[in-house]
């Protein structure tokens, strides 16, 4: 967040600012559920209950638009199947943190759809929204820690480490910052039903990545739910006269 504050010089007016921190706080509110939901969870089945964000979009386009859009319904429904396959093996129990988790889907969901209204409005403002997003994250997580602990954290030991400062460094620079600005700037071309979609792209990216860099498995069911979540993007992105008549977003038309 401090390293793209100045971003927030470029914002052209003060209700673009304000509906900026609108989502961020949607934001917010999704990686604080995620943070609480991770004491009792697994990691594997928050990533899946994050993932739901695409069902959930999909249902609040739909109700904003008053119109059924069969194919990212469809997309929806491969998407999560496919993370499925990828993060749910074994035994699963319901935990509370599980319910905590839920806020994922929904936070990060309402802030796609706000950034998409944002774009499409301001399609200059991608930086200065991207600023105020981590604005609105940084807040929430500092008013979140010290709500919980009721104190400032000891940071001797994180700076004393290289290895706690490179993980911090990639995490907040290049997985937040430059990833939320790169999202951003996608928003201007694409809505915020396919980036659903293709957010549940990144547990197959996960699978990918260790086995190149840690040599882990990549077993037959990731490539099951990995070919589930391609199918989805695919067909979130078909044109609409490769389809069925009944099966068209456009309810028939071209």
């Amino acid at each position: 967040a401090a390293v793209v504050a100045p971003l927030l010089a470029t914002i052209s007016s003060r209700e673009v600012f304000l509906r900026g921190v609108e989502c961020g706080s949607w934001v917010a509110f999704g990686y604080i559920g995620q943070a609480i939901g991770l004491m009792t969870t697994t990691a594997a089945k928050s990533c899946f209950i994050c993932t739901l964000n695409v069902v959930f979009v999909s249902m609040v386009v739909g109700f904003m638009k008053n119109k059924f859009d069969p194919k990212a319904a469809a997309a929806a429904v491969l998407a999560v199947s496919g993370v499925a396959f990828l993060e749910l093996a074994g035994s699963q129990q319901f935990v509370v943190g599980d319910l905590f988790s839920l806020a994922q889907p929904i936070g990060f969901g309402m802030g796609y759809i706000r950034l998409e209204q944002i774009m499409e409005d301001s399609p200059k403002d991608a930086a200065g929204v991207t600023a105020t997003k981590l604005l609105m994250v940084c807040l929430a997580s500092w008013v979140f820690f010290l709500a919980s602990s009721g104190g400032l954290p000891d940071f001797a030991p994180i700076l004393n480490s290289s290895t706690a400062m490179e993980g911090i460094l990639w995490t907040g620079l290049v997985t937040s910052a430059l990833s939320l600005l790169v999202e951003s700037v996608a928003f201007r071309y694409i809505d915020a039903t396919s980036a659903s979609v293709i957010f549940t792209t990144e547990p197959l990216w996960a699978a990918l990545f260790a086995m190149w860099l840690i040599s882990e498995p990549f077993s037959f069911a990731d490539g099951i739910g990995g070919f589930l979540v391609i199918s989805a993007n695919i067909l979130k992105e078909l044109p609409n006269d490769k389809l069925p008549t009944w099966f068209r977003s456009d309810g028939g038309g071209k």
